[in-house]
């Protein structure tokens, strides 16, 4: 069995979502909510098998996303970074604004794109129609990952003297875009764009089998949550089987605005 580093295992399995959250209210999120939407809930799966080791695939990155499927200029794709880094910083006071490193290179700042290999889809929406094959889901995520044994976190979160996390706890900060026909079309109406943040840390991120509740902050149908499970596996020919059971949920369950 081929054997892979924690941290490349970490950045597997943090490609496809978020944290633990919970509403801060002063926060700028959107709270526009259609409380009498009948149905309010979307469904994201994934099921790739893929070789990691395959030297002439080339996966697309997370610049190829900015500037292919979100179409975003160098001032726009700087600002995307800035709402990332504001956003640890405040929420756990680490510090990326001079580097993408912090606390002595204990803590890194990762900007990743999911593999396509991933097979990544939406097979429900909320008032919409969703053909039987899905509407393929592509996902970019800023990730703060400890490498070193362990780390501390401040901010409104870890609080003035600071709480100790250990090593493969990460939060993102991250978008979904939906691709709401067969072919992509950049810009097209179809297109469906969600934000979401994690407030909390996911612990033993690098395990490859996590639950995860993420807080939606920006989205078609207003504020939302996704609850879900991801499991990593490395298969007997090296192979890596990933799998994703994500539900998005419009407006978001009280244990989210808590």
């Amino acid at each position: 069995m081929r054997k892979f580093s924690a941290l490349w295992i970490l950045i597997v399995v943090f490609v496809a979502t978020g944290a633990s959250v919970a509403v801060h209210q002063q926060w700028p999120f959107d709270n526009r909510v259609n409380w009498n939407q009948p149905d309010s809930v979307a469904v994201f799966m994934a099921n790739g098998v893929f070789d990691p080791g395959d030297t002439e695939y080339v996966a697309p990155t997370a610049e190829d996303f900015d500037r292919e499927i979100m179409q975003r200029d160098d001032d726009e794709i700087e600002q995307r970074r800035q709402e990332a880094v504001d956003y640890f910083l405040e929420r756990f006071g680490v510090d990326f604004s001079d580097a993408d490193i912090a606390q002595d290179g204990a803590i890194i700042l990762l900007h990743v794109y999911q593999d396509p290999r991933w097979n990544y889809r939406c097979y429900k929406l909320p008032c919409r129609y969703v053909p039987r094959s899905g509407y393929v889901v592509h996902d970019a995520q800023y990730v703060m990952a400890v490498v070193a044994p362990n780390a501390t976190f401040y901010g409104s979160w870890g609080g003035e003297e600071g709480t100790e996390v250990p090593g493969g706890s990460v939060a993102v900060n991250g978008e979904y875009l939906i691709q709401g026909s067969r072919r992509f079309r950049p810009g097209s109406r179809r297109n469906m764009h969600i934000r979401f943040v994690s407030v909390s840390p996911i612990f033993n991120a690098a395990s490859g089998d996590i639950k995860f509740d993420c807080l939606l902050t920006d989205s078609p149908w207003g504020l939302g949550a996704a609850i879900g499970r991801q499991e990593s596996n490395v298969l007997s020919d090296g192979t890596v089987q990933i799998a994703i059971q994500n539900v998005l949920q419009f407006p978001p369950p009280e244990w989210a605005l808590e």
